[in-house]
Order: C-alpha cells, then sequence, then structure tokens
C-alpha cells in the first residue's frame, strides 16, 4: 500500500492512499510476496506515477510511506466497520460505471 496525502486545489489535505496488488493464477504465479521484493526503481515509478497523475488534476500528490499487506487489511477492516462496504467514493465509482 502506498500511504499518502493528497491536497486539493482548494488546499483541503485528504488521505489518498493507493493499494497494490499482483495477479495470482496457477499459470500466473506472482513476482513478488512482498514489497520488500519489489526494486527500489519500480516503486519510484509507481509513486511518480501518482504524483504526476494528480498533478494534472491541480492536486499535490506526497508519498508518506509505503505499508504491507498487514496495514492493509487493517485499513480495509476499518473501512467497512466504520462506513460500510461502500466506503470512500464507490457509489460514485459504480455510477461512473453504469453510464458506459
Amino acid at each position: 500500500m502506498l500511504q499518502a496525502r493528497q491536497t486539493e486545489p482548494n488546499g483541503k489535505t485528504v488521505s489518498n492512499d493507493r493499494f497494490l496488488a499482483v495477479l495470482e493464477t496457477p499459470y500466473n504465479p506472482p513476482p513478488y510476496h512482498s514489497l520488500k521484493e519489489i526494486n527500489q526503481a519500480i516503486l519510484d515509478e509507481i509513486e511518480h506515477f501518482f504524483v504526476s497523475y494528480n498533478q494534472m488534476e491541480g492536486k499535490q500528490f506526497k508519498l508518506v510511506a509505503w505499508r504491507g499487506p498487514y496495514r492493509c487489511k487493517q485499513l480495509l477492516r476499518r473501512s467497512i466497520e466504520d462506513k460500510g462496504p461502500l466506503a470512500n467514493g464507490a457509489p460514485r465509482s459504480r455510477a461512473r460505471i453504469n453510464k458506459r
């Protein structure tokens, strides 16, 4: 998980964590099992993607830390318990998908 803070054009700063996953099937074994196995250059490229993407939207994106699976599970559980399974913009995302 890329733990990040994002500053909106209006100056408001919010948490904007990003979950990363690797496809795993019997035919496609995952190349990585841990963040420690990923080359720093690849992590830097991922960070640069989110910084650049947000910059194009007029936002500032700042990496706080890279977190492993334990922190991801913790954050997902807390989100579901606090706000339910449709927390953090999911209804908006589904509405966007249904329009296509």
